[in-house]
């Protein structure tokens, strides 16, 4: 999405000037868009789930709901994994926020956990196809040894690395919104401690400026699961793929395939609506 050249930045005045354009595939030109303030005016803007307070909405304490105008319900502690149930990943509390008490990006939740070697729990694929990641951080060279997976380019490149070798051996696995869609990604291992909301704070946070995915290079792939579209205030019940074969710069071979923005994405649960995230309720521990 893209304005017109202005001097303005009144971004309501700009947006009703029109003429804006929107990459759909190709450039589209002359959209009408509209931009309206984040204002409330009664306690019906903030879905009675709050009261309107200097025209923002101030969520009722005694009420599990937080957003904007206090339209979304608060997350689960901890969730589980469909694939695994003792593979859970915990909310980032933000204890200096206010209103939520938990991080937000893209005013969604986030999620981690700490993990060390292959993330299985996370991961779909038979049990053969599985079993050659089983001792891959124990017994694999760094010396150019060319393994290789089928049907997967996340490991199989990366596990040629040192750096990423020794980062799997202590890990935080990062759940988070993009705006469209939950990326479940491997970052480098992030302390908690009092201030550790601010480690996962991303204000200015941009799923193509970070180079969430781009399948270009090497370093642009932290990605390791992806969810369906979705607007939901949480990942749960929301269904989730593994991407597979997304790395076109490493494609070797006679032919050139040409695959979806993700690569080949693989279904993570049986079938559709299941989602891969439960919530864990009190007295529910998993699977341990």
């Amino acid at each position: 999405l893209r304005s017109p050249n202005t001097d303005d930045f009144d971004i309501i005045s700009v947006a009703e000037m029109g003429g804006w354009s929107v990459w759909k595939g190709v450039v589209g030109v002359n959209y009408p868009i509209t931009v309206t303030c984040n204002e409330c005016s009664s306690r019906a803007d903030c879905n009675y789930h709050g009261e309107c307070v200097d025209e923002k909405c101030v969520c009722d304490d005694d009420l599990n709901f937080f957003g904007v105008y206090c339209e979304l319900a608060k997350p689960c502690q901890q969730i589980r994994s469909e694939m695994d149930p003792n593979t859970i990943l915990t909310l980032a509390a933000d204890p200096n926020d206010d209103t939520s008490e938990f991080v937000e990006v893209y005013n969604r939740p986030l999620y981690y956990a700490h993990m060390s070697g292959i993330p299985f729990g996370l991961m779909g694929g038979k049990d053969k196809d599985l079993q050659k990641y089983a001792d891959v951080l124990g017994r694999r060279s760094l010396s150019g040894e060319n393994l290789t997976y089928d049907d997967d380019d996340f490991f199989d490149i990366h596990l040629r690395e040192e750096a990423f070798v020794n980062l799997m051996k202590n890990y935080t696995f990062v759940l988070g919104y993009t705006g469209q869609r939950w990326y479940g990604q491997i970052k480098p291992w992030i302390p908690l401690g009092d201030q550790s909301s601010d480690r996962f704070k991303e204000e200015e946070y941009h799923a193509f400026w970070a180079k969430t995915f781009t399948g270009l290079e090497k370093d642009d792939n932290a990605t390791l699961i992806i969810s369906d579209p979705t607007s939901s205030e949480t990942p749960v019940g929301v269904d989730f793929y593994e991407l597979r074969r997304r790395n076109s710069v490493f494609a070797e071979g006679e032919y050139d395939y040409d695959y979806g923005p993700f690569g080949v994405l693989v279904p993570l649960v049986g079938y559709e609506g299941v989602g891969l995230f439960h919530c864990i309720r009190n007295g529910d521990n998993g699977g341990g």
